[in-house]
């Protein structure tokens, strides 16, 4: 009893060892972008939330409520905001913590599934640096997707534990995982076929006998499967499991009304041709509008070689496999399929391209693509040390490439924050006492330049600037051929104030006074 005191004890105090490591790592390579201030959405969030008192947090469920339920991300940014105010620096931390936790964690997940060492460190130091993760980790906007995969990982980790130790108190510590991830972002919905996969690859129940090295994966599944409803415990695991699922739908329904805003993505829909946009980008997300597309070839190319090579070693050497890997590609491939589930309608038919808008959505997947490439490479290779030492190789090769990536896709959010601190500023030293209910018509202000600006925030960022919310904001932007869109350009009698944005200089100029 003693020694597994220990060991557990040894395993926790490891585990926080390597994130220490990995946080430090993370800090390094996001250093530049530490200092960035609120961008975009980021100002409704801080306005919204910065002085709400405790006694109306039930709001939070219904915070921006025709696109989402999420109140357990929005408590972070209430504390937050309480504990710092408009200070950046702890929130960035927060998001780079938070990644670190996640890539932590894959590690801890594929060391318990059977992997070695060298796998799940190849795995969680790629994504930790990986390109495609700015949006997530860089926008304070993003700790949505990094809190769902946090909680995702953590809950699949003690899943696995109570079915190892057949332990209730494990899987209760689950259930509330999976109750943090579902109620941070609606990406964490890919447990509904995580928890299942788990059981069916990993629960002890087969009556077939797996050989390390000839275990027939799908016959354990078949029989696991016709098991599994004979076994009282399994039962009750999946039916608390469905009534949290169930609960959280429900709460979907009753605060957005038909799921909101989602109730208008196709959910059965083929792929469409933008697929292949997304494909592309995953094996080389860098940003074109930062790097030439000749580096962007060069990886997508190589990216995909590696996962050529990675793909014949597994169809080759499945027969001399072990069961551990066998099963552990199995559950990541599934894994990967429910990442790209909630997501489905923008990744396969709106595309994610080499701009990265909504690479967000990529960050899930990313991590089953990863973790996928380095069981592929390492798991199903060679045993020899001369093939351990290519495979390593190969997979370092994208280190400096993803770094170099990492920094540049980071350069939009850094010119994107600089405009979000500059603008509001720049405006108050043009006016700086509007009259109450003061109209202020922006032109020229960018939507989309590079990376999020202004959409939602625009308003809330004025009205943090004034430190007041009765000033009437119109962002209008002129097109190649003179016209203007997303609100009409007021006529030249109308009392406001009529501002112009110099997009080369980025500078402020008040063309009407009011």
């Amino acid at each position: 009893m003693k020694g597994g005191k220990e060991n557990k004890s040894k395993n926790l105090s490891g585990l926080f060892f390597l994130f220490i490591l990995l946080a430090g790592l993370a800090v390094a390579v996001y250093w530049p972008v530490l200092n960035n201030t609120l961008i975009s959405d980021d100002h409704f969030y801080y306005y919204e939330l910065r002085s709400l008192p405790v006694s109306e947090l039930g709001s939070l469920f219904t915070l921006q409520s025709n696109f989402s339920v999420r109140p357990f991300t929005w408590l972070t940014y209430w504390i937050q905001f309480r504990l710092f105010d408009f200070n950046p620096w702890p929130a960035h931390l927060i998001n780079v913590f938070l990644h670190a936790g996640v890539a932590s964690l894959m590690f801890w997940l594929l060391r318990m599934l059977g992997a070695r060492g060298l796998t799940a460190t190849a795995a969680a130091v790629l994504f930790l640096v990986t390109p495609v993760a700015p949006e997530a980790a860089t926008w304070l906007s993003g700790r949505h997707d990094l809190m769902a995969l946090f909680f995702t990982l953590l809950t699949v980790g003690l899943y696995f534990f109570a079915l190892k130790k057949k332990s209730w108190g494990y899987f209760g510590t689950a259930m509330a995982a999976a109750m943090a991830a579902l109620l941070s972002k609606e990406q964490a919905y890919m447990l509904v076929l995580m928890l299942p996969a788990m059981e069916l690859l990993y629960a002890d129940r087969s009556s077939y006998a797996i050989d390390s090295r000839k275990a027939n994966i799908a016959k354990m599944l078949i029989n696991n499967s016709r098991a599994q409803f004979s076994d009282w415990k399994f039962l009750t695991r999946m039916f608390v499991f469905s009534v949290i699922v169930f609960a959280s739908v429900v709460l979907h329904y009753a605060i957005l009304g038909r799921m909101g805003g989602y109730g208008d993505l196709p959910l059965l829909a083929l792929p469409g041709a933008n697929a292949l946009s997304t494909l592309k980008t995953t094996l080389s997300p860098l940003n074109s509008a930062e790097v030439s597309w000749g580096l962007i070839r060069y990886l997508g190319f190589y990216s995909a070689t590696l996962f050529l090579i990675g793909g014949s070693l597994v169809i080759l050497r499945w027969r001399r496999a072990a069961a551990d890997s066998k099963k552990m590609l199995v559950f990541m491939i599934i894994f990967l399929i429910g990442s790209l589930l909630p997501g489905y309608a923008v990744l396969s038919q709106t595309g994610v391209s080499n701009n990265l808008r909504e690479s967000r959505l990529l960050y899930s997947p990313t991590l089953a693509v990863l973790a996928l490439l380095a069981i592929s490479m390492l798991e199903f290779g060679w045993h020899k040390r001369s093939w351990r030492i290519f495979a390593i190789l190969a997979l370092s090769v994208l280190l400096p490439v993803y770094i170099a990536g990492l920094h540049a896709n980071n350069r939009p959010w850094q010119r994107a924050a600089a405009m979000n601190y500059s603008i509001p500023k720049q405006t108050v030293e043009l006016i700086p006492d509007p009259p109450q209910n003061a109209r202020m018509t922006f032109i020229h202000v960018p939507a989309w330049k590079d990376s999020y600006v202004f959409v939602i925030g625009f308003r809330q960022a004025l009205y943090s600037a004034y430190g007041r919310d009765d000033i009437i904001v119109t962002r209008v932007r002129r097109l190649a051929s003179g016209d203007y869109f997303d609100e009409p350009l007021p006529e030249s009698d109308t009392d406001g104030y009529l501002i112009d944005y110099d997009q080369e200089q980025g500078l402020l100029r008040l063309v009407k006074d009011n």
